[in-house]
């Protein structure tokens, strides 16, 4: 728009010329002041020929033709010397003057003045008062120019148009810039062609030359005549303002990159991004693309980087030559990055198609299956793209995966999505349903595990070893879930399988079916399965060749071939491993039963000196007393008898001392110390089979002492004990419902206990009764209800019931999170336990409460403690660690922390492990070691963990360390995978990988 004003300034000056030229011819004749203004205007002195003109006003009549004449130029002079009142001498001359030869020249006087003040709308008002008639061919070329122009700038296009068309074929001096607006008002209104043909026929004149190159540029640009801008391009950039140059540079740089011209583009679009800052994304990629095209992967990748993490079909493209790109460059891992972020974005199909492949295939070859992604790749290339002639590929690259893959559980799920399904399938199928299997027996999920290693079965001819797998570990979890015979007939079936004698596990076969009839009470079928087992380990023994022959020594004893027992149970020892102070005890008693009593003595010695931590160390006591009572040997036995009462209160064979200790003093006519043994037996172990041992044995010293109203006297105060008959109820009532409960009829039993109870709130067996009770409740699920039945039994003195109550109140406890009571009961269990599995529980549970309450130290002091136990059970010994790992890092002892990390990394199968990979990528992501934390993650996927949430979390590690790097493309788009494959929804990782993307995004847009 200023460009069109100063053109008109410049034409203006080509008026005066033509005026003079006129008007001299008229006035020659006046002489004078007249001719003297006349002069001096010529010579552009307006003031003083304005002078002059305004003398010959004064003197001259109004009405003289000399006195309008005067009028006219006074007012041109005013014109030409800006004067104010320039239009109000002009008006004044048109009003005086009509039909004056000078008229049609006032009017257009006005018209200029109007149109140089900028009033545009007045000019073309003025305008239409002209006769265009009766202007000469420079006056009417005038005329429409001011008319143009003027409707130009007051948006008036149309009648701009119109007015240029007027005088855009002829020869003035208004020609050129006509053609020039008629051109510009072409540009504007899309006529490029008309626009095209009118710059070129001014693009030598001197003043429009300039302008017209960047038009020209411009239109064939719009037009694609991309030949026409590479032909002049190079002379237009060159005489262009340095203002126009970067533009032109562009337009020169595109038209070049359409003609394949990729290194001129390249000169002509560097110039361009080092002029211009915030290049749109589509310049980006079309720089990117002629750097990729001329093979310099470098450049193209850092600027198709920057425009490849929106969603457009720009960054479609670009991703998809990034991916070849990092191919050229050997980073197969960012190439898989962006084929996947490609094909999830659908502006071009045969792109979207060929960039799923290429993600599938690398996704393959790097082994990179965290969430099955190759799976779930190939599963797609084929379910989209049938017809492909890459399918074939795909399919068998799909199976190669199934068979590979080590995410069983997301394999599974895919494959039994395919429909129809080849015998490739089927053998991929049997793999994958048996390796799933085995990682849900791990973490203790039996019945899913028994459901796929049935499923495996189903397809057991395609891989014998894997059938034999099938059926030893179905074994297992069969044994575990307490199905012995099944279990029995699975064991017997892989030792029947192809195969099954050079695996590992063909020996544990004979072991498992050992403890399948042991557990049955079968000691004669499941001896020589232990026989078999110890036979074949011997050589090279383990915790299990020992537990083998203390079974068999076992079986021995309950057969009761006592001298074989002891000869296994001597195996045992032999062995130096775990069980032999079990293995003591039991020789012991052995030896006892073979009325050995001081061989028997001799070895329960050296269970007490060489195991003093032993849960066998008060039965053994016991046991010594009653062989020093089979020699005679009262006193020594008296002594043991009162160790086991003073040195274990709380233990189950109290009971059993006080009754022996109150019969030596019976035999040794201590009558008042054997009554005293005899009544704090029934007072304190009411219920107990020894309580009816004591009521007789009190009866009879009474006898002795000759003071029967004595013993009649202490009955009045136990009314239980005066009516046979309501005894014989009881006992009967009671075991009725003991009955029920040991065939396993949950439900009935729980009815008829519960009636005893109501009919017998102080019988014989109402300790038992509520024990039964609660543990009815507690497999029945009834939680609550069976914790008040337990309670009843842990509030009375210890019995046999104790240890068990104890441990269902604190499971119960546990499970419902109540930590804090689960840790009272797991300690008190600990004090009372006999059975060596509960003391183990205890110990374990307690650590795990401790660790549940935020008792950071002492989870470390209790817990460091039982990892040194050889007991310890593998699945228990992970968990114990990884609590005692946590506490460390709570307490910030991370490097202490990071020494169990490792140890527990080693197996991502279970959950412990899969979180302590992730902590240790954290921890080195903490302290700046970028490739070490980065190596972590990627030996992370590759073991294929099975909990995809600590695999998930071990993603945002990664995502870190790109940031880090400065590579916000790999972060951002390993950000969009976790998004598209993870599938847990809910769990939060969706969510947080939305956040970090939005963050990276927001600190770094496009």
């Amino acid at each position: 728009m200023n460009f069109c004003r100063q053109l008109f300034k410049l034409l203006i000056f080509l008026i005066p010329g033509i005026l003079c030229a006129q008007h001299s011819e008229i006035y020659h004749s006046f002489s004078g002041d007249y001719e003297k203004g006349l002069y001096l205007f010529r010579n552009d002195q307006y003031n003083a020929a304005r002078r002059q003109f305004e003398k010959v006003i004064s003197q001259a009549d109004n009405h003289s033709f000399i006195h309008s004449y005067a009028s006219y130029y006074q007012a041109i002079c005013a014109v030409k010397l800006h004067h104010n009142d320039a239009e109000f001498l002009i008006e004044k001359f048109i009003a005086g003057n009509q039909g004056h030869p000078l008229i049609k020249n006032a009017y257009l006087e006005m018209v200029r003045v109007k149109h140089n003040n900028g009033q545009y709308a007045d000019a073309i008002n003025w305008l239409k008062k002209i006769d265009v008639f009766y202007l000469t061919p420079d006056e009417r070329a005038e005329y429409y120019f001011i008319l143009g122009h003027s409707s130009f700038l007051t948006d008036s296009l149309m009648n701009a148009r119109a007015a240029f068309y007027e005088i855009i074929n002829q020869n003035t001096a208004f020609t050129a810039p006509a053609i020039y607006y008629y051109s510009h008002i072409g540009y504007m209104q899309g006529n490029y062609q008309t626009a095209l043909n009118g710059f070129n026929s001014i693009k030598r004149n001197e003043t429009f030359a300039p302008v017209v190159s960047y038009y020209l540029i411009q239109i064939h640009f719009i037009l694609q005549q991309y030949d026409s801008i590479t032909a002049y391009g190079t002379g237009c950039f060159i005489n262009a303002t340095e203002k126009r140059k970067p533009e032109i540079a562009r337009m020169i740089g595109e038209a070049w990159y359409h003609n394949a011209g990729y290194d001129s583009a390249i000169k002509y679009f560097s110039f361009y991004r080092n002029n211009v800052k915030d290049l749109p994304a589509a310049e980006l990629y079309r720089i990117g693309m002629a750097y990729y095209k001329m093979g310099n992967c470098d450049s193209a990748v850092s600027l198709l980087e920057k425009v490849s993490t929106d969603t457009t079909e720009i960054a479609q493209n670009s991703l998809y030559h990034l991916g070849d790109c990092y191919l050229k460059q050997g980073n197969k891992e960012k190439a898989r990055l962006a084929f996947y972020s490609c094909s999830v974005l659908s502006y071009d199909s045969i792109i979207k198609r060929d960039a799923l492949f290429n993600y599938a295939m690398l996704t393959y070859d790097l082994s990179f299956t965290p969430f099955n992604e190759a799976i779930e790749a190939f599963n797609k290339y084929i379910a989209t793209y049938p017809e492909s002639e890459k399918v074939d590929v795909a399919f068998k690259f799909l199976v190669l995966s199934y068979m590979s893959t080590k995410n069983y559980s997301d394999a599974l799920v895919s494959i039994n999505k395919i429909k129809n399904k080849n015998e490739d399938m089927y053998e991929a199928l049997q793999r994958i349903a048996f390796f799933r299997a085995l990682e849900l027996y791990s973490i203790q999920l039996v019945d899913s595990a028994i459901a796929l290693f049935d499923l495996s079965l189903r397809y057991s001819s395609y891989d014998h070893l894997i059938k034999a797998g099938a059926l030893f570990w179905r074994a297992e979890a069969l044994y575990r879930n307490g199905r012995y015979n099944d279990a029995i007939t699975s064991y017997n079936g892989f030792i029947n399988s192809l195969g099954s004698y050079d695996m590992n596990e063909f020996n544990d076969a004979h072991y498992g079916l050992g403890y399948c009839y042991f557990t049955q009470k079968n000691y004669s079928a499941a001896l020589p399965w232990f026989r078999k087992f110890i036979s074949a380990t011997e050589g090279n023994p383990s915790k299990k060749t020992a537990d083998a022959c203390n079974r068999a020594a076992d079986c021995f004893f309950m057969m009761r071939e006592y001298h074989q027992a002891i000869v296994f149970y001597n195996k045992t020892l032999a062995l130096s491993r775990s069980g032999m102070d079990y293995a003591l005890f039991q020789k012991a008693m052995s030896q006892g039963i073979l009325e050995e009593y001081s061989a028997k003595n001799a070895t329960l010695r050296i269970l007490f000196t060489g195991f003093p931590e032993s849960p066998y160390i008060d039965d053994g006591l016991f046991e010594t007393g009653n062989s020093y009572l089979d020699l005679e040997k009262d006193d020594s036995a008296v002594l043991m008898y009162s160790r086991v009462i003073n040195e274990f209160p709380n233990g189950s064979n109290v009971s059993k001392a006080l009754v022996q200790l109150g019969l030596i003093n019976y035999n040794h006519e201590k009558y008042e110390d054997a009554i005293s043994c005899y009544k704090r037996t029934i007072e304190d172990y009411k219920g107990s089979p020894e309580e009816k041992s004591a009521l007789a044995g009190l009866k009879n010293t009474y006898i002795a002492m000759n003071n029967v109203d004595g013993y009649m006297e202490y009955i009045r105060t136990r009314p239980q004990y005066t009516s046979v008959t309501e005894n014989e109820k009881d006992s009967m009532r009671y075991n009725a419902a003991l009955n029920v409960y040991m065939r396993g009829d949950w439900s009935r039993a729980l009815v008829q206990l519960e009636q005893y109870l109501a009919d017998f709130p102080q019988g014989s067996f109402t300790l038992n009764a509520h024990y039964y009770k609660g543990d009815c409740l507690y497999r029945l699920k009834k939680y609550n209800e069976a914790v008040e039945s337990f309670a009843f039994v842990t509030n009375r003195p210890k019995s046999i019931f104790t240890e068990e109550a104890l441990l269902g109140m604190a499971r119960v406890n546990y499970n419902k999170g109540n930590f804090t009571d689960a840790l009272k009961y797991y300690t008190d269990l600990e004090k009372n336990a006999d059975v060596a599995a509960n003391v183990q529980e205890a110990k374990f549970q307690q650590v795990q409460c401790l660790y549940k309450l935020n008792d950071y130290q002492r989870t470390i002091h209790k817990g460091t403690a039982l990892l040194t136990d050889n007991q310890l059970p593998d699945e228990n010994r992970s968990k114990m660690m990884f609590a005692v790992a946590r506490s460390y890092d709570q307490t910030g002892k991370s490097d202490s922390a990071m020494i169990l990390y490792k140890t527990l990394a080693g197996d991502v199968r279970n959950i412990e492990g899969a979180e302590s990979k992730y902590r240790i990528a954290d921890y080195l992501l903490k302290k700046k070691d970028l490739e070490a934390a980065k190596r972590e993650v990627y030996e992370f996927i590759e073991l294929n963990t099975p909990h995809r949430y600590w695999l998930a979390k071990s993603f945002f590690v990664l995502v870190d360390v790109f940031l880090m790097e400065k590579d916000d493309f790999q972060a951002v788009h390993t950000l969009r995978s976790i998004m598209d494959n993870y599938e847990n929804k809910d769990d939060g990782i969706i969510g947080e990988a939305k956040d970090k993307e939005k963050e990276i995004l927001k600190r770094n847009p496009i």
